[in-house]
């Protein structure tokens, strides 16, 4: 009875309220026809940050909602599907940042962006593959086009830590909903890389301790990619 009055309270709530409500509910092993159809409408009903799928073994979880929604570059590359972005609970693999220790070129020119993220794209789950949302992303000094990517610091932390000075400017300037109200699922006891250069040799990282931290390039971490559907 209580649970029925939950649901119907949270069901009066806005689109936009769905991204600050922590609920962590499973969501099912694939994406249903009804789960697509309320993200595409935006209404998003009955999905909030931190509901997941789970699919042989690993929590995909809700890390937020229309996160990149009017955000693109020329303008007719604008975001303006609905969507929600995932990030799974634990590493899809694992990988250098690149093949020498030089982070020249930044993470847009990287072995990770270029070669790694794109097979772990193609090991994601079918359900999700036919549904990313490729859009537009300011790296390194450049719009670029982006799917299947390494978080930011500021997508994790909300702010900058270890990131050099010069490598700043980023379209991505919020901290994903799902690590503002659930701070704690930003460890997960392994090592994984974030996408900031941090030196002429270096990339940025969460330790498995939870601190922020930069290593080589030629370091092997884990990849916990963030991506959308819509």
């Amino acid at each position: 009875m209580v649970e029925q009055a939950v649901s119907v309270f949270m069901a009066g709530f806005s689109p936009e309220m769905h991204r600050n409500i922590f609920r962590g509910k499973s969501l099912g092993e694939s994406i249903t026809a009804e789960q697509l159809e309320v993200i595409r409408d935006g209404s998003f009903r009955d999905l909030y940050v931190g509901d997941y799928w789970e699919i042989n073994g690993t929590k995909y979880r809700i890390a937020d909602i229309n996160y990149w929604r009017n955000v693109g570059y020329p303008e007719s590359e604008k975001v303006q599907k609905p969507h929600i972005l995932i990030v799974p609970d634990t590493v899809l693999g694992s990988g250098q940042m690149h093949i020498s220790n030089s982070t020249y070129g930044g993470y847009r020119n990287s072995e990770m962006k270029s070669t790694r993220l794109n097979n772990i794209a193609k090991t994601l789950p079918d359900t999700f593959k036919s549904l990313l949302l490729t859009h537009r992303m300011f790296s390194d000094g450049a719009w670029i086009n982006a799917s299947v990517d390494l978080m930011s610091e500021v997508m994790v932390h909300g702010t900058y830590i270890c990131t050099d000075n010069s490598n700043k400017q980023t379209s991505d300037t919020q901290q994903l909903a799902l690590f503002r109200l659930a701070p704690e699922l930003k460890t997960i006891g392994v090592n994984y890389w974030l996408r900031n250069v941090a030196g002429s040799q270096t990339y940025t990282l969460i330790s498995q301790y939870g601190d922020a931290s930069t290593d080589a390039a030629t370091s092997t971490y884990g990849v916990r990619p963030v991506f959308a559907i819509g």
